[in-house]
């Protein structure tokens, strides 16, 4: 069994918050989120649907190539 040389990484804690990040303008739920996912969270249904909506946009695009964290 081979394994390809360039592979895609699942996304760290880190880049899931920045990918939310970016596909939200709300701090608020950009805060609420990264608690959810640092800390275990839990929040009233309204907020956790807004994080799902939020999610689909960021679950549509791709996570950044590994190296992109190489460049400066």
């Amino acid at each position: 069994m081979t394994l390809p040389l360039f592979r895609k990484l699942s996304p760290s804690r880190s880049e899931k918050i920045d990918m939310f990040a970016a596909c939200s303008n709300n701090m608020t739920l950009v805060n609420c989120y990264k608690n959810v996912v640092e800390l275990g969270s839990k929040y009233s249904p309204e907020i956790h649907y807004k994080i799902d909506e939020v999610l689909e946009v960021v679950n549509g695009k791709e996570p950044p190539e590994w190296w992109v964290i190489l460049l400066d």
